[in-house]
């Protein structure tokens, strides 16, 4: 299989810069070459009132090879843009649009999902202004990134996702609120068993940070202090993190860590489900 090179050329580098922080879904090009194709669709969204008028648009990207996504084969098409919209895809040759890309020979896709990012952290985090467009990520196709992996997160998350929106970011943003930075703000670093009341504190927090905007928990059970938890609940979306080289030991340990079998230290039985500690 041959490898596709995400590079894009000089004259699609100003358009991307330009619309990539209003964008939902980035529209990329990437170098590359594709064997097989589809008819050509047709979806044009022609402007109420002037049924006869050329459609017009803000951006088109003419030319491209087209994957929508959804796993169908890749089809020849132009793409309109209306503010932050897809507008239309299909044979647009007669639209008109101050921004023209030409895609010839390009593949067009949606763009790029990171599922484990941490964008949110150290000194070229999207927190920083001067690195808050990423364009590291962006020229790479990436458009979504979900962060507050391994249990660290950037608390209170309500506060963090205002900041992205006060200063702009060239990304969307999912926020994980991390059961390690949670457990801190309880417990500290303390290499035991959460208390009653403290559980109930780090559900309280948790309950907050969900209510403000995070999509789920992460946990990193192999870090401090996550790894001297007893039991996780899990919520409505869960992330855990294991390193590849550390799967086979771990394994059996998280298995009974989500399902609340774990055996205390000393003890010969399964300590009680209860929630995150």
């Amino acid at each position: 299989m041959r490898r596709c090179s995400t590079r894009l050329t000089a004259d699609v580098r100003p358009a991307v810069r330009k619309l990539a922080p209003a964008w939902p879904l980035l529209v990329l090009l990437i170098c590359g070459s594709a064997a097989n194709g589809a008819a050509l669709p047709s979806t044009i969204d022609t402007p109420a009132g002037d049924s006869q008028a050329a459609p017009s648009f803000d951006v088109l990207v003419v030319g491209g090879r087209v994957f929508d996504g959804t796993g169908n084969p890749w089809f020849v098409a132009d793409i309109g843009i209306r503010g932050d919209v897809i507008a239309a895809v299909g044979d647009l040759s007669a639209a008109r649009a101050p921004t023209v890309i030409d895609a010839s020979g390009r593949l067009v896709v949606p763009g790029f999902i990171d599922i484990h990012s941490h964008a949110d952290e150290g000194r070229i985090s999207l927190a920083n202004p001067d690195a808050a467009a990423a364009p590291n990520l962006v020229t790479q196709g990436i458009t979504t990134v979900v962060v507050g992996q391994d249990g660290r997160c950037q608390c209170p998350v309500g506060e963090r996702a205002e900041l992205y929106r006060a200063q702009g970011i060239g990304l969307n943003v999912v926020q994980l609120v991390g059961h390690g930075t949670i457990r801190q703000q309880v417990m500290g670093r303390e290499q035991r068993e959460a208390t009653t009341e403290e559980i109930e504190q780090m559900a309280a927090l948790v309950r907050q940070a969900m209510e403000e905007g995070a999509a789920g928990l992460s946990s990193g059970l192999e870090y401090n202090p996550g790894r001297f938890s007893v039991t996780v609940a899990i919520g409505p979306s869960r992330v855990t993190r294991i390193r590849s080289d550390m799967a086979p030991l771990l394994a059996g340990e998280v298995s009974s860590l989500l399902s609340g079998r774990r055996t205390r230290p000393g003890s010969s039985g399964p300590s009680a489900h209860r929630s995150p500690a």
